[in-house]
């Protein structure tokens, strides 16, 4: 599949749209449901028409797609932008069939004098009396307008903007909101991620947004109570402060990130160390630099803080899958360091390189020599035996002696402090979680 975007961005950046339509087409083909593939096409094809309608074809797959939202967002702005100059061309300029058609000009050689017009008072008074009215009507005109569009508040009418102040949620996926402050700014929060806009909101149903790029945007919006029609998407407004919902923040992974060895060559820039993976076990666990335990946010969204030494920052992860087959994921990583602005690391390619080949019996799982891989400084590798010993070769290559007692899905290891771990087993990996959490988990590779 990777071959096919491949092929599309070459095509692109070629100018030949129509083999990236060819293409994409083909992969659609095969799998209509698949949303990278309809975002493509929709930054492939010129037809602002073609471009909505594969934006709704990814809203109606995954209705929290950012993408396609602001996708959305941006061809409304286009339009209202276009209507606009239409509107302001209002000179008409006559068009002749023929030059005999054309009006010549007569050089008058004759001055002519013409006679002033004299008009009696009352003539005078009431073309002075419909100037007036005139005027006073475009004047009313332009303030109505003024005030309709928003671009005019008076102090003793309530403001179109403070009817939409607060927190409102898309109906069916609660991780989704638009937080519309009274300070003029609003934010879109969705798959763990947010994007403010300033905003300007009129009684005639038109919202402006502005990003900090100040790129506007122009979309429609209908307000009837609690109930809030944005775009072609449904919001209810919400009480208290934005906070994650149970739906939206629960222990859990995507359906897509199944147990085993997960790589990609981003892997390495993301955790700032070499030869990283991600091991997800089929007990909800993950190691990536650390380990932890994962938060769904949404049906494609998790996020993870791996627990660290207290030497290094806490470094949280969230992942955002954009496409996936059987054993193959294309997601956004926004990584956050404690203390430090955020890095989106867009169209991480992640391959399962590994199974889970556990027996669901951790005393059969631990037996064996293993490498440690983290903590790195920790050893160099552990040997448990069957009959309850174990052998701890340390960075001076010096052994330690010890036992073991494996006990349900925990392990005591008498030379090590604390002496008590939880067992993540993959089969060919092992991840040891010291019980109190005091202490880094051990990660073993056979």
């Amino acid at each position: 599949m990777n071959e096919y975007y491949t092929q599309v961005e070459k095509a692109m950046a070629g100018g030949d749209r129509r083999q990236a339509i060819r293409i994409l087409g083909q992969v659609i083909a095969g799998q209509p449901d698949n949303i990278q593939a309809w975002l493509m096409l929709a930054e492939a094809v010129e037809e602002p028409e073609r471009r909505r309608e594969c934006y709704q074809r990814v809203l109606r797959i995954d209705p929290r797609n950012s993408a396609a939202q602001e996708g959305l967002i941006r061809l409304a702005a286009q339009k209202s932008h276009a209507e606009r100059l239409q509107a302001e061309e209002t000179v008409q300029v006559p068009a002749f069939s023929s030059p005999a058609d054309q009006p010549q000009e007569v050089e008058d050689t004759q001055p002519q004098k013409r006679k002033p017009v004299k008009l009696d008072a009352g003539r005078r008074k009431k073309i002075v009396r419909a100037a007036i009215l005139v005027l006073a009507a475009a004047a009313l005109a332009g303030l109505v307008f003024l005030i309709l569009s928003g671009r005019l508040a008076l102090p003793f009418l309530p403001k179109t903007q403070d009817s939409l102040v607060g927190t409102w949620q898309l109906q069916d996926a609660p991780e989704n909101l638009l937080i519309f402050q009274q300070d003029g700014w609003m934010t879109i929060r969705s798959g763990g991620m947010e994007v403010r806009y300033t905003y300007s909101a009129s009684p005639m149903g038109g919202l402006t947004l502005t990003d900090e790029s100040g790129m506007s945007y122009s979309q429609r919006y209908r307000l009837n109570g609690d109930r809030l029609e944005f775009g072609n998407m449904i919001y209810t407004r919400q009480t208290g402060e934005p906070q994650p919902t149970e739906a939206a923040a629960r222990p859990g992974l995507p359906p897509a990130l199944t147990p085993g060895i997960w790589e990609s060559t981003q892997f390495d820039a993301i955790s700032g160390k070499p030869g990283t993976k991600l091991y997800v076990f089929s007990d909800q666990g993950l190691f990536f630099n650390g380990f932890a335990r994962p938060e769904l946010l949404n049906s494609s969204t998790f996020r993870i803080c791996p627990m660290v030494n207290e030497a290094e920052k806490v470094i949280c992860l969230t992942f955002l899958v954009q496409a996936s087959s059987e054993n193959a994921i294309i997601a956004d990583i926004s990584v956050s360091p404690e203390g430090e602005e955020a890095k989106l690391f867009a169209g991480v390619q992640m391959v399962r390189s590994g199974v889970d080949e556990s027996s669901q019996e951790p005393v059969q799982d631990l037996l064996g020599e293993w490498k440690i891989i983290s903590p790195p400084e920790f050893a160099r590798s552990m040997t448990f035996r069957p009959d309850g010993s174990l052998t701890l070769i340390g960075m001076d290559d010096m052994a330690r002696e010890g036992t073991f007692e494996v006990s349900d899905r925990r392990v005591a290891i008498s030379i090590l402090n604390p002496g008590s771990y939880l067992v993540h087993s993959l089969g060919t990996a092992v991840v040891l979680e010291a019980e109190n959490g005091q202490a880094a988990a051990i990660l073993l590779v056979k």
